[in-house]
């Protein structure tokens, strides 16, 4: 019997050309690199920006993989123990999060729009992948009326004023 979730496909072949890259692993990779060029461009603006990008950058990326791994242990075949510890991780990222944020912006005095702006690095790449690989899900497939030019004799042959004909 096959499961109900089929396996995500693979994305693209890596850079290499070697192997497919895995989705989630792209999304971080993407993610990495939206925070390091935004670190790059907050230091434009001065150290505290660039740090404050930076920092906030780091929760969310390291929050990403945390999710991840959470994720992943829910859908694994596991013990009811297995999953209340999960459950339990799940409460404590939130405070580990608020925490981190407020350390970030209260004891190390980072601004709070930079922190925000690193905040949503996973953002840009979520989008960018959704771009990239997701808005193939809804184009139509190839060989459907809508895809037809009407030069190549479209299924909507009728004029634009059905009385004039």
């Amino acid at each position: 019997m096959s499961s109900p979730n089929p396996p995500l496909a693979p994305g693209p072949p890596s850079v290499s050309g070697s192997a497919p890259v895995a989705p989630e692993a792209r999304l971080l990779r993407r993610a990495v690199g939206f925070a390091a060029a935004g670190s790059l461009v907050g230091l434009a603006f001065g150290p505290r920006i660039g740090l404050s990008v930076l920092g906030g950058a780091v929760v969310s990326v390291l929050n990403i993989v945390v999710l991840r791994r959470v994720a992943a242990g829910f859908t694994a075949s596991g013990s009811a123990r297995s999953a209340l510890a999960l459950a339990a991780l799940t409460g404590v990222r939130y405070l580990l999060l608020g925490s981190a944020l407020f350390a970030i912006i209260a004891v190390w005095n980072a601004d709070a729009v930079g922190v925000a702006l690193g905040l949503g690095a996973p953002l840009l790449a979520v989008l960018l992948e959704l771009g990239s690989v997701g808005f193939g899900a809804f184009r139509p497939p190839q060989g459907h009326p809508s895809t037809r030019s009407a030069s190549t004799g479209s299924a909507n042959t009728g004029s634009a004023n059905p009385g004039s004909e």
